[in-house]
């Protein structure tokens, strides 16, 4: 089926539209109006007039159909304040803090009882032993429901739950190890522990510990809260959220090894082959760095915009940024109908929006500065009322804080983050 040029587009505005659509209803239709209207959408598909009405409307019926089944995955109301002892798998990076150590758990389907969520957030108070993600335990939990706790100039902790698709609260009473692991289906977290451990056995001082870990595995947990408070009055905590422009880093050092590797390698002078290898290895380089960084949705976002431009590139062709936006926001919206619940997914692409306003329809020449200066004024315009909006605050010196922060980050800490993540690959010393 060959829709052409402008139907590309049409498709990507109608799937966006529609999976968007889904988040302004107050109350879910039933499951069987949802399979009878995608039915129907499928068959307009057929038909050039309403066939991007039909996209859009598909679009939303597998946002809202996600809605349901995520709704029914949480804490039935039976188990609230009940003790049951559940076998299960650590799925995150277990959290440590003075009081506590928080981390996601995943119960074992084949002897969990109907009505426990498949994923709970745990908190162990007492007696906390060495957690590791991937390990299997035997645990005694306390079951509460996935509430919150009434912030104004905050998260929203229930509407992250949901997002994060944890249906449940628990806290721990004791607990049996069954396996060191990893479990299978944890070999990605897994390798973020071990860099996680790898920094923290090698840098001392906790300040700069919690930044490189921030900056290297997305995990922020060991950031001081005074560095965070000064991030956020400072305007300046999206440089540790890693997105596209470490993502682009990532994949220019990945290409860059590979075009030095090809010295050595006479086969590698072919001209395509040369270039098909070397976008191989970008790509092969971001998506690494996105692994260890959890897959965010930043990180995603940068991914797929990745490969629609080093795809067009390979394939000798040119594209539109605004339309490998749109690709990847459709991608992102339709693998995880949820990332609008977050902050991170409107702040990401909104300020690549910005950017691409700013820049894309330019052909002079600017200097450095006057770039930097025209891209935070942008970005920062378009996120003001999103930041006001979702944290009730807003930063009067942030303006000129990202002006030396960005660059700074961008080109100086992260490359060598990004050196010392590939060297623990090489060697753990």
């Amino acid at each position: 089926m060959t829709w052409g040029h402008k139907g590309e587009w049409l498709g990507s505005v109608a799937l966006v539209t529609g999976a968007l659509a889904s988040h302004f209803f107050t109350s879910l239709p039933s499951l069987w109006l949802l399979a009878l209207t995608s039915a129907g959408a499928l068959a307009l598909l057929f038909f050039p007039l309403p066939r991007y009405i039909a996209l859009a409307a598909i679009a939303c019926c597998w946002c809202l159909w996600n809605f349901h089944f995520r709704l029914l995955d949480r804490l039935d109301p039976a188990f609230v304040g009940q003790t049951l002892q559940l076998d299960g798998v650590i799925a995150s990076l277990p959290e440590s803090g003075e009081e506590f150590t928080r981390f996601q758990f995943s119960p074992d389907s084949s002897s969990t009882p109907a009505g426990v969520p498949g994923r709970l957030l745990v908190y162990w108070y007492q007696q906390r032993p060495n957690l590791s993600v991937g390990q299997q335990w035997r645990l005694h939990l306390k079951l509460k429901p996935p509430w919150g706790s009434v912030n104004f100039q905050g998260s929203d902790k229930e509407r992250w739950l949901f997002a994060k698709g944890i249906g449940g609260l628990a806290s721990v009473r004791s607990g049996e190890l069954l396996s060191a692991g990893p479990a299978p289906g944890q070999a990605i977290q897994a390798l973020r522990e071990k860099v996680v451990q790898s920094i923290s056995s090698r840098v001392e001082d906790q300040r700069q510990r919690g930044i490189i870990r921030a900056l290297a595995t997305a995990d922020r947990s060991d950031m001081l809260e005074q560095d965070r408070r000064l991030l956020n009055l400072t305007g300046t905590s999206h440089l540790l959220a890693i997105s596209g422009l470490h993502i682009g880093l990532a994949a220019a050092g990945g290409m860059w090894m590979s075009r030095l590797a090809a010295w050595f390698l006479p086969m590698m002078h072919l001209g395509a082959a040369s270039l098909a290898v070397s976008v191989a290895c970008g790509l092969l380089a971001a998506f690494s760095y996105a692994a260890l960084a959890g897959f965010g949705v930043p990180t995603i976002r940068a991914v797929i915009m990745l490969f629609c431009v080093l795809a067009a590139l390979l394939m000798s062709r040119s594209i539109h940024p605004a339309r490998a936006w749109l690709i990847a926001l459709a991608a992102v919206l339709l693998t995880d109908p949820f990332a609008p619940l977050g902050a991170g997914f409107w702040f990401s692409f909104l300020a690549v929006a910005a950017l691409m306003t700013q820049f894309a329809p330019r052909t002079k020449q600017l200097s450095g500065w006057t770039t930097l200066v025209l891209a935070q004024s942008a970005v920062m315009l378009v996120l003001l009322p999103v930041r006001a909006a979702w944290f009730n605050s807003f930063s009067p010196v942030g303006f000129l804080a990202n002006l030396v922060a960005i660059p700074w980050v961008s080109f100086l800490d992260v490359p060598s983050v990004l050196a010392g993540d590939a060297a623990l690959a090489v060697s753990g010393s």
